[in-house]
């Protein structure tokens, strides 16, 4: 008799070595993930073996399956852990060894196996480890089946018998990538950085683009699961900054990033831009629809209304769904539909015949996007993202709220947009042209600006997500109509910072500009009081009564940032002329939030010369230490003997 999990047991014991420890809150809306150690021991993931196995038999499916595992130190341990438990289930298994989540995907259709259970945490850090399963290619598991997995490895409601067995398929890999790369070289000659962050995709994307007739320069391909440099997630901003760089360096046609299991594929194009994914599948969708007409797509609630308003998209006769974020729900819907394609915001993409089998896999991104350069010739993959219609877009925010309230604050923000529709209320001034409640409520107005509220799937906190195709005022009135809302409820708390995207001048870049450009030192000519009202992805600052628009950060060489995010402390150089006040060289920002207003005041310092003009292009925190601020003329700006009468907040210390 197997013991019931435990929910907690102490490391370095008897009972850890000779009991399960499973946590709950390992088992998530559509995968599993715990923190190896801490909330599930090598019992803990035998139990696993077992339920899966009894979940298999329960739904009427052949006890086989296809498992792998990614490259992690201690990944291949709990596959075995995994296996024994399937084996004593009476699963027959196959092991393809070490490999991307795609692979073990496409060994279910190569190998003729129904289910499958891949041993990885994704792109989060190490520490973590988790399973992707499923029983019906090429799905994976929802809610149902997750919550009755659960209850069966929680309460040891296993099925044990006799006929499990175990059989490794050597040199497995070949075999994926022989079917990637069985298609026509490209005629357009593409140098392409292939990124890898040391993560399993490196095993194998660099193969995979050179087969197809790329000239790849490969990053970070090495495998380390020590993961020494960056995490691989192409949603990082240190990896997204390597990929930039290299792609500059080796005046790259476009550079893309895989993540540490390999089923999402991040862009940089020829500029060294970041391309969003939900951007890219607008252009993928534009170039597929073109060769395949009257073409359906799915894309998640998150993303771009380009969708729907591109007259690209439009004259081609391409007609999109919108659905629930997350990709078993992406994918069960793509697959539902039959859609040409299936874009998540994430990066998740999935792609039916002809292109692909349905599931997500970078490297077919990858090879999507190089076939669209290949039918555009002459035109950069900066082109193609410029011929898109201009959009204001906000990142995504996340106001927090605690996993027991948060799904009854998202019904009933979703009834009170409802009841506006049907009384013909006009939301951010204009009327509701329709309402998504799919996942959540994504309201659009008439102009087509939207907004979005969603429950997170695995954190105690709400989505929001807004965008406008007229002007940055239409998002930021989309915000305002949407954060009302959400003000109205008590549970309801501040934005999470994303540090993701501000701690940016961390490490290489910022070392680099200092060892490249000459320090031309100035300081703060005058006292200036401001007021600060935040709207998440940029500031507006009321100086001496004129209203000064605080742009958005790009990324430069310089290692400087996109957003602007709440409770962070800046200081930001401004143009006088255009923002109509001669005295202020300097704005210094409090920490804030989006719900409120704050006031500083700055103390009156002594003149040196004026600043060159120039955009605001620099952040940094401040104390009663000298710190230098990059500005975009490439100077820099040393900064002495500021006092605030609010409190501020550090982000990146001393340079």
């Amino acid at each position: 008799m197997f013991p019931k999990p435990k929910p907690l047991l102490v490391p370095n014991t008897y009972a850890y070595e000779s009991e399960p420890m499973v946590k709950a809150t390992g088992f998530r809306e559509y995968d599993a993930r715990w923190l190896f150690g801490k909330e599930i021991n090598l019992m803990g993931v035998q139990a696993l073996g077992m339920g899966l196995g009894a979940l298999i038999a329960e739904l009427g499916q052949k006890q086989e399956i296809v498992t792998g595992h990614d490259f992690r130190g201690y990944s291949a341990s709990i596959k075995y852990a995994l296996m024994t438990g399937l084996m004593a289930a009476g699963c027959k298994v196959h092991d393809i060894g070490l490999a991307v989540t795609p692979m073990a995907y496409f060994a279910q259709f190569d190998l003729d196996v129904p289910c499958v259970a891949m041993v990885t945490a994704s792109h989060n850090d190490n520490g973590w480890t988790g399973v992707k399963m499923g029983a019906n290619k090429p799905l994976t598991f929802g809610p149902d089946e997750m919550t009755r997995l659960k209850e069966i490895v929680l309460n040891a409601e296993f099925n044990n018998k006799a006929g499990g067995s175990y059989h490794f398929h050597e040199n497995y890999p070949a075999r994926y990538i022989a079917d990637l790369t069985k298609r026509p070289k490209l005629k357009r000659k593409l140098k392409v950085v292939v990124a890898c962050g040391n993560g399993t995709a490196g095993a194998f994307a660099p193969q995979v683009m050179e087969a197809i007739g790329c000239e790849v320069i490969p990053l970070d391909t090495e495998l380390d699961h020590t993961f020494p440099k960056y995490n691989p997630n192409p949603e990082d901003m240190e990896m997204l900054h390597a990929i930039r760089d290299a792609v500059l360096e080796h005046k790259a046609d476009v550079g893309l990033g895989f993540d540490g299991d390999g089923d999402r594929c991040g862009v940089v194009d020829n500029t060294g831009e970041e391309i969003f994914a939900d951007k890219v599948g607008v252009m993928l969708a534009r170039d597929m629809s073109a060769v395949h007409k009257n073409a359906e797509f799915v894309v998640d609630v998150k993303s771009t209304g380009l969708f729907i308003t591109d007259p690209v998209l439009q004259q081609q006769n391409a007609k999109t769904t919108y659905w629930k974020t997350g990709h078993s729900y992406m994918k069960r819907r793509t697959h539902e539909l039959n859609a040409l394609a299936g874009f998540e915001k994430s990066g998740h993409f999935f792609f039916n015949a002809p292109v692909g089998r349905g599931y997500d896999d970078g490297l077919v991104s990858a090879i999507a996007i190089c076939e669209m350069m290949d039918r555009a010739p002459g035109k950069t993959m900066a082109d193609l993202k410029d011929a898109l219609p201009k959009t204001w877009s906000s990142p995504t925010m996340s106001p927090h709220c605690d996993d027991e309230t948060k799904y009854g604050v998202v019904d009933a923000v979703v009834k009170h947009f409802e009841a506006a529709q049907k009384k013909g209320d006009n939301v951010a001034g204009q009327p509701i042209r329709d309402l998504v409640t799919v996942n959540g409520v994504r309201v659009t107005c008439e102009d087509g600006s939207w907004g979005l509220v969603r429950a997170s799937s695995n954190k105690p906190e709400l989505v929001v997500v807004v965008e406008s195709p007229v002007s940055k005022q239409r998002m930021h009135d989309m915000f305002d109509a949407i954060n009302l809302v959400l003000k109205s409820h008590p549970e309801v708390g501040a934005y999470r910072q994303r540090r993701d995207r501000l701690d940016l001048l961390h490490r290489k870049a910022r070392r680099d500009v200092l060892q490249r450009h000459r320090a031309d030192q100035f300081l703060v000519k005058h006292v200036i009081a401001l007021h600060v009202r935040h709207h998440d992805a940029e500031h507006v600052i009321d100086i001496a009564g004129h209203p000064v628009e605080f742009h958005h950060l790009r990324h430069g060489a310089d290692g400087v940032g996109e957003f602007l995010q709440p409770r962070v402390g800046m200081i930001a150089a401004l143009d006088r002329d255009k923002h109509r006040n001669p005295e202020a060289d300097l704005v210094l920002i409090d920490e804030c939030n989006p719900a409120q207003d704050h006031s500083v005041s700055l103390e009156t310092l002594d003149a040196l010369p004026a600043r060159r003009r120039g955009e605001p292009d620099a952040i940094a925190d401040l104390g009663n230490r000298k710190r230098r601020v990059f500005l975009q003329d490439r100077q820099d700006l040393a900064v002495d003997r500021i006092k605030t009468a609010g409190r501020f907040g550090g982000l990146v210390g001393d340079i």
